[in-house]
């Protein structure tokens, strides 16, 4: 019984914590890891997921250092707490009001930590003005169930304005992280067209303006900082049924000769049906994590244009510093792939790599104009079996450790896969630079 009691307080004191933080005329932060103004760069406090309210819902607030001297309070700091946080300095020094779009405010999340996974969903309750049950153990769960109760009460479009990785996924991002880009989404005054979820998926009227390659731009009544109205892509899976689309690109720009036609009720299915829990993370013990190095490339002029593997619900990619991504393979069998660009010089190559039979493998291939990243790793699916036809994959086994591809500009890409101390875990590394003859 007091547990219980335990987690109905608990409940109640976090659906409660933002009024609290509003009500108060002033309120007080100790950094226990500042000495001056200079410091608060590398102070955890900007860092954590809780301290983002804390940050924006009183009305005053004053800052402390270590030895609880006063350093300022929020609006003279607010420039420099501005380039830490991402936040718009406005919103910092002024009363937090509710007027920015609800993709903009979860971005303030992105790059936030929680000790519980969960917690990253819980700490933005009070910011989106929504109150429901807490369920520690739900997981990433506890995001999409903040996104829909926050739908209940707003027609904000720019909810499903996120970027993230999957081929096929259903209406709603899985994290904060996937509203990086969306700092400056906005949506205008007056109400979009009501939306709703229901048991063939989210129900919307949005404007469908089909593309060269089959699929529909989806017009969102959201707008870019150049007042563009942008739109998410969608493929038809029977009548009337859509799924999300090329997830990890940009949203489509509406240019403004183009003409949106009339709203079409469209629903948009989840990629996984919640069948037998398979939407439940698969037994753990079986993953390889592959730490990719490609800070060389960087130097050279080349973007990471895109990554993709063949389950993003399942395998992940995490960024730890510009040039370097580890991605964690749930079980031997999986693949993923990365796309390169240098702009200036055309040039590009895609890396694809894996496990297979519990080891690694590694290829770097073209690819073409009227291809996408996901057809040309999807290309190497029958590489799991006996390949005896010509194709992208045509390197026997043993010889899928280290590549070079010669580029058109004349310098070669190099790239190794090689095991490091921890079983199942990997290092890649990509390089651009002359060679040996030989030592391919």
């Amino acid at each position: 019984m007091r547990r219980l009691c335990n987690c109905v307080e608990l409940s109640e004191a976090i659906n409660s914590m933002y009024r609290w933080y509003q009500d108060a005329y002033v309120c007080y932060v100790y950094l226990s890891d500042v000495d001056t103004e200079q410091d608060l760069d590398r102070s955890r406090w900007f860092k954590r997921g809780w301290t983002l309210q804390e940050l924006l819902a009183p009305n005053h607030m004053v800052f402390f250092n270590r030895e609880w001297e006063r350093i300022d309070n929020r609006s003279n700091l607010s420039p420099t707490i501005s380039r830490i946080t991402g936040i718009p300095a406005r919103v910092i020094w002024d009363t937090f009001s509710g007027n920015y779009s609800v993709a903009q405010v979860i971005s303030w999340a992105a790059g936030r930590e929680t000790t519980r996974e969960e917690d990253i969903a819980y700490c933005l309750l009070g910011l989106l003005g929504v109150n429901m049950p807490l369920i520690y153990g739900e997981g990433s769960r506890a995001f999409e169930r903040l996104q829909q109760e926050f739908m209940r009460t707003s027609t904000d479009h720019s909810l499903f304005s996120w970027v993230g990785p999957g081929i096929e996924r259903g209406p709603f991002a899985q994290s904060p992280e996937e509203f990086l880009h969306c700092k400056d989404i906005s949506i205008r005054e007056s109400h979009s067209l009501d939306f709703s979820l229901t048991n063939r998926g989210l129900r919307i009227d949005l404007p469908l303006m089909r593309l060269q390659d089959g699929n529909f731009a989806a017009v969102l009544d959201v707008y870019d900082q150049d007042h563009r109205r942008r739109a998410i892509y969608l493929k038809e899976q029977r009548a009337g049924v859509y799924r999300r689309v090329r997830c990890t690109e940009e949203l489509h720009k509406v240019g403004p000769s183009e003409m949106i036609p009339a709203p079409k009720t469209v629903y948009i299915e989840p990629a996984v049906p919640r069948i037998l829990g398979r939407d439940r993370p698969p037994p753990q013990g079986d993953e390889h994590s592959i730490r990719i190095d490609f800070k060389a490339a960087l130097l050279q002029g080349f973007c990471l244009e895109q990554y993709y593997s063949i389950d993003d619900l399942l395998n992940k990619w995490k960024s730890l510093d510009d040039g370097i991504l580890v991605l964690t393979l749930i079980r031997s069998g999986q693949y993923a792939g990365l796309w390169f660009k240098n702009a200036e010089s055309g040039d590009q190559f895609t890396v694809v790599l894996g496990v297979h039979n519990w080891k690694s493998w590694l290829d770097i291939t073209d690819i073409g104009a009227d291809e996408s990243l996901e057809s040309v790793v999807d290309e190497y699916y029958h590489f799991r079996k006996t390949c005896n036809r010509m194709c992208r994959c045509g390197p026997p086994w043993k010889n899928l450790q280290r590549m070079i591809k010669p580029l058109l500009g004349g310098l070669p890409v190099q790239v190794s896969i090689d095991s490091m101390d921890l079983e199942r875990e990997f290092i890649v590394k990509i390089l651009l630079e002359s060679v040996d003859e030989g030592s391919h």
